[in-house]
């Protein structure tokens, strides 16, 4: 499955406010950036 460029350049804007966000809601840095994987490519999936 190839990621399309539009795709890409939408989360590479949007990664630091995701990021954040997900800091906000588990309060550790590594779990917040699993969270945004795990996120990240289940909206591609979808």
């Amino acid at each position: 499955m190839t990621v399309g460029p539009a795709y890409l350049a939408y989360f590479d804007g949007q990664l630091t406010a995701l990021r954040r966000m997900a800091y906000l809601l588990c309060g550790d840095g590594d779990q917040a950036d699993d969270l945004v994987q795990e996120t990240v490519t289940k909206v591609y999936a979808r």
